[in-house]
């Protein structure tokens, strides 16, 4: 084993091209794949390491309603573990059952200052909270008894994005319901994730004590009551947070209430991560398939170098299976390198791709690149290399030795039909490295089968295409016939290079298109129908006053729709359990038709409606309309709607019957029609809708949205709406969507990164064929200076062809990246697309000067020697 390294050691230094362009090449391939994986890594290190301060709790019990003595003790004595003796371990109020406590209320509501008015997340909260952590304030520092006394006097602790968009300052004063705050500082450090992205409205903390003097928690608004809980050292210790959990949960047995411990919020978080970055992750697939593409042909090339040393080698005694081991060492080599190369790499990068991803990344984040990830990373190298070789290696079985002795012979590797199945595990291994990306087998083949169509598509191109370009150079100038008679698609080189300068441009111009979509998705066509205010936790008797209100301010609500909250029970007469529910899909509204419910999948709660007639937004794709008004008289079962994705996730069709919770009281409807939802319209939608006539007498608020106005008057409307009604609550649209944009652009930087990623390794692969093909043609091109051909003339041929080259990859590339975009975008998210021009026309134009520059860089070496000396 010692004598095979040192022979694979001693052949790498001998062909130290080959090494640096393998090795470099196969670090690009890699790097953007571990780039993502380091980033979920550092969120899942540093979540897990503070996972207690961001709940702020070991456990956090969140409810609807104020938990009631008996069942706050109930869910503490749970909490314990079973062989407690009591006694206090943390910094909060202690229980009888000696755990520690706190308690806060959570709700978004308006607060006005300064002739503004906005959003917040707003906290009422005890001495004791958190429980782990702490709050850190700009000028109190922690949060201690001193500046906690403030609280209990009317002030408020403010996240700093508030006061800019209020325009206040610390020490001024914030209205809140019908109460008045001071601002008296800033939150530097806070419980939870601090990510921009993930938080609906900036946080505000007041005192719990003080929080019903505001009037919000009398008016319907939607309240959240926290209960939090520090274990003690034995609870911990028998089965973690997760298994006491677990007990509260069968303690109290209300699916109504949430109880979460921090393993499992962390959990929840990580998991949401790891899709983006999963998925992200899938388009550096594509820079690391083109890195085996360029190993093989990179191989491929040093292999032809080498078949007469190999000859020889075997002529003396070596087994071809030694030679084939060799070959193999040498190559598991350079890949480990490379994956060293790639890890030092991305460890330099990691600071900038997370300032480049700052809003979507927690400000706490402890970057780096952990052991895993780097075990990973070298086994995906020890992989990707020798795999792409392999059907390279198998052609040694073809090498005649004793064509050595024959004057005319020549050495050579040639194909054999049956080497094709040498492809299946690179094939296999592409499936694999996808699957794993995101987690989701199905998803992963998806997505490679769809890559290795693209590669296909391209090959196939490139076999229609070059050969009418070669055939156009007949009657043109010597320069072009000379470039475009090397276009041949028979030729490894013409056919490696095309596909991957197409895959390259088919990259490059996939981000742009994919942000037109979704742009298209957040702003349709119909932009004067998009709200610029969507109200909430509007109250029955206030829908009168408000639209007078509105239209004194010279608007109208475009839509006014109730809404009733309700939990499920059964379909079809079978009852629903806690784990029959498909987490985060049944449960959550889409962000027009309310918030998402935030429980979790066993609570099952919706939001419903009930309106006679379809709004603009909707339309029945199956099913009839409702049949008037529902009552008791008709002895039958009242009608449903259900949006058709909905109904498509949960399993349920036409004629099915669905019985809920609404309030205490059990109401059961039968399907009767599906709907389609324009989402894009961001007006209240809703997933189930009944018949009128059911649900006019539970309780009921209402939601509206308000028609496009410009910044100044939406300024003035929120302000009036606040001071008149102040428990209505309200999310500005128009600074949602523009929000919204500007993170699709973080995205499209994090993607279009990954494809600047694959450019490089095109290029990389572009620059090694043709310096290939220069010590190829390198008697050619000298024959040709003797035979007078100016060196201009053999430049300026050798760049037009690879410009061509890179202009038909171009061209191929981007015609199948607007083939793919049409699909999705027609087909799949029903969008009246239309392509963003401008990056392809930038694509078609920067791709074939770059290809052309690299190819005059590579061959530089050969067009500058002095023709006599190297013919002579």
């Amino acid at each position: 084993m010692l004598t095979l390294l040192g022979l694979a050691l001693r052949d790498l230094r001998q062909q130290r091209a080959f090494s640096l362009f393998f090795i470099a090449n196969l670090a690009l391939g890699l790097g953007g794949s571990l780039l993502l994986d380091s980033l979920q890594g550092s969120v899942s290190r540093t979540l897990t390491a503070r996972s207690q301060a961001l709940l702020g709790a070991d456990i956090r019990v969140a409810s609807p309603h104020a938990l009631s003595a008996d069942e706050t003790a109930r869910i503490d004595a749970a909490a314990a573990a079973p062989d407690s003796s009591g006694g206090a371990n943390g910094s909060g109020s202690s229980s009888s059952s000696g755990v520690e406590t706190s308690d806060l209320v959570q709700l978004y509501s308006m607060v006005s200052g300064s002739g503004r008015a906005r959003l917040v997340e707003l906290r009422g909260i005890d001495r004791h909270f958190p429980l782990y952590g702490g709050l850190v304030l700009a000028n109190g520092g922690v949060a201690g008894d001193a500046v906690r006394d403030g609280l209990e006097r009317g002030d408020a602790w403010a996240d700093p994005s508030l006061l800019e968009q209020l325009g206040v300052h610390v020490g001024d004063a914030i209205r809140i319901g019908t109460g008045t705050f001071r601002i008296a500082d800033t939150l530097v450090r806070d419980t939870g994730l601090s990510v921009r992205a993930a938080s609906l409205a900036p946080r505000l903390y007041v005192a719990g004590s003080l929080l019903a003097a505001t009037g919000l928690l009398d008016t319907g608004s939607r309240v959240e009551h926290q209960h939090l809980v520090a274990l003690e050292d034995g609870a911990r210790a028998d089965g973690g947070a997760s298994a006491a959990a677990a007990r509260m949960r069968s303690a109290l047995h209300d699916a109504r209430v949430r109880i979460i411990s921090h393993e499992e919020a962390v959990s929840e978080i990580s998991g949401g991560y790891s899709r983006v970055t999963g998925y992200l992750g899938l388009v550096s697939l594509v820079a690391l398939a083109l890195a085996g593409v360029a190993s093989a042909y990179l191989f491929h090339a040093f292999l032809r170098r080498r078949v007469a040393d190999l000859a020889i080698l075997m002529s003396l005694g070596a087994r071809r299976r030694y030679a084939q081991a060799l070959l193999m060492t040498e190559v598991g080599v350079l890949a480990s390198i490379a994956a060293v190369v790639a890890i030092v790499a991305v460890m330099l990068a990691l600071p900038a791709a997370a300032w480049l991803l700052a809003d979507l990344l927690p400000a706490e984040l402890a970057l780096g690149v952990g052991v895993r990830d780097a075990a990973v990373a070298l086994a995906v190298a020890l992989s990707v290399g020798p795999v792409s070789c392999l059907p390279l290696l198998a052609r040694l079985a073809t090498l005649r030795v004793a064509d050595l002795f024959q004057e005319q012979a020549h050495l050579a590797l040639r194909s054999r039909p049956r080497d094709v199945l040498w492809t299946l595990p690179a094939v296999a291994l592409l499936f694999v490295l996808a699957a794993e990306r995101v987690g989701n087998p199905r998803h992963g083949a998806w997505f490679a089968a769809v890559l290795l169509v693209a590669f296909g598509a391209a090959a196939g191109a490139g076999r229609v295409l070059l050969p009418f370009v070669a055939a156009a150079s007949v009657r043109a100038r010597l320069s072009i016939r000379l470039a475009l008679r090397q276009l041949s698609p028979h030729r490894r080189a013409s056919r490696t290079a095309f596909v991957a300068l197409t895959m390259t441009a088919l990259l490059l111009g996939l981000p742009p298109q994919l942000r037109s979509i979704l742009t298209q998705q957040l702003i349709p066509p119909g932009k004067e129908t998009t709200p610029s205010l969507f109200l909430f936790d509007i109250q029955p008797e206030q829908t009168g006053p408000l639209r007078a209100h509105l239209a004194a301010a010279g608007t109208d609500w475009q839509r006014l729709a109730p809404m009733v909250r309700a939990r499920l029970l059964s379909i079809n007469g079978e009852t629903v359990r806690a784990e029959d529910a498909p987490a985060g899909d049944a449960a959550a509204q889409k962000p027009s038709g309310g918030f998402r419910s935030g429980e979790n999948p066993g609570a099952r709660r919706y939001n419903l409606t009930y309106e006679a007639d379809l709004h603009t937004t909707e339309k029945i794709v199956a099913g009839a309309p409702f049949d008037g008004t529902w009552s008791v008289e008709s002895n039958s079962l009242p009608q449903i709607s259900l949006e058709k994705e909905f109904a498509r996730r949960l399993g349920l069709a036409l004629g099915d019957r669905l019985r809920f919770d609404v309030q205490g009281v059990e109401v059961e409807g039968r399907v009767v029609n599906l709907r389609e939802v324009d989402w894009t319209s961001l007006q209240p939608n809703f997933f189930v809708s009944f018949q009128p006539g059911v649900l006019e007498a539970a309780p009921t608020v209402f939601l509206a949205s308000i028609p496009a106005l410009d910044g100044a008057a939406r300024e003035r409307l929120q302000a009036s709406i606040v001071e008149k009604f102040p428990n209505i609550s309200m999310i500005d649209v128009t600074r949602g969507v523009e929000r919204a944009l500007g993170l699709l652009t973080q995205l499209r930087w994090a993607v279009a990164a990954t494809a600047w990623t694959a450019l490089a390794v095109g290029l990389m692969l572009v620059f090694a064929i043709a310096r290939d093909e220069a010590d190829e043609r390198r008697w050619d091109i000298n024959l040709m200076k003797v035979l007078g051909a100016r060196h201009g003339l053999l430049r300026t041929s050798i760049a037009m062809e690879f410009a061509t080259l890179g202009a038909v990859a171009a061209l191929a590339g981007c015609t199948i990246g607007i083939g793919a975009c049409a699909v999705l975008a027609r087909s799949v998210l029903d969008v009246d697309w239309h392509p963003a021009w401008l990056p392809l026309m930038a694509v078609a134009i920067v791709l074939p000067l770059i290809a052309a520059v690299t190819a005059r860089v590579a061959m530089g070496r050969v067009l500058r020697e002095r023709p006599l000396l190297t013919l002579g």
